[in-house]
């Protein structure tokens, strides 16, 4: 994850990988070739946006679509937002997952939730070659807080802190949350609809909101078949 979040903080000042979008939530598995298009590609039309959920624990109805031509009733959703509970809410993340980007292989594997901890690990390829690797856990403090520490080879550990699960359409998102960044600010693991799995990375660069999100996809953790 966090050889994501370097690609990610990378891109958001460069604006050079293909899913750099502005502030926005994936409501839906996008079209299969959006981890290496622009992201024109990587974003459906009408898709909400992230930041819109309602107040804790309740909900609210989504923007009005446009009419359709067709004449058909439109869509109607809504979206929630409750307060983080515990680490057993991410036990979906357990196994192993893989995705693409712009010539960078990433994956993540997880363990499933013991004593209050995850453990995690990461590792990005570009070339046939090793562009980094990193150690992660989800581990609950003695506040009851759960937290997200990410820990590459070659610095110290950031801490996000798992804040809230949004609910919007049939997507899951598990926000976590580091105030004191510039970028990224907050991590979100969105739980797709037939298991693919979204990262997005999010934070400002230069006053603007940036976000860069990553596809991934469950994999057999011995032979690395995608498991769809």
């Amino acid at each position: 994850m966090l050889s994501i979040v370097r690609a990610a903080a990378f891109a958001a000042t460069a604006g050079v990988l293909g899913a750099l979008v502005p502030a926005t939530a994936l409501a839906d598995d996008p079209p299969a070739a959006a981890a290496a298009t622009p992201p024109a590609a990587t974003l459906p039309a009408g898709a909400p946006a992230a930041g819109t959920a309602a107040a804790a624990g309740t909900a609210a109805p989504a923007a009005a679509p446009a009419p359709d031509p067709k004449g058909r009733a439109p869509e109607v959703y809504t979206i929630t937002t409750t307060p983080a509970k515990d680490v057993s809410q991410l036990a979906w993340l357990h196994g192993c997952w893989s995705g693409k980007v712009n010539n960078r292989d990433f994956t993540e594997q997880w363990t499933s939730p013991a004593a209050g901890m995850m453990l995690g690990l990461g590792h990005t390829v570009m070339g046939g070659k090793t562009e980094s690797f990193e150690f992660m856990r989800m581990e609950t403090g003695a506040d009851g807080k759960v937290s997200l520490i990410l820990r590459p080879a070659d610095r110290a550990e950031d801490v996000f802190t798992f804040d809230s699960v949004k609910a919007e359409r049939d997507v899951e998102f598990f926000v976590f949350l580091n105030r004191n960044a510039g970028f990224p600010s907050r991590i979100a693991y969105a739980h797709a609809s037939r298991g693919r799995m979204y990262v997005h990375v999010q934070g400002k660069v230069n006053g603007a909101d940036r976000e860069v999100i990553y596809p991934f996809v469950p994999v057999d953790c011995v032979n690395g078949k995608v498991l769809l």
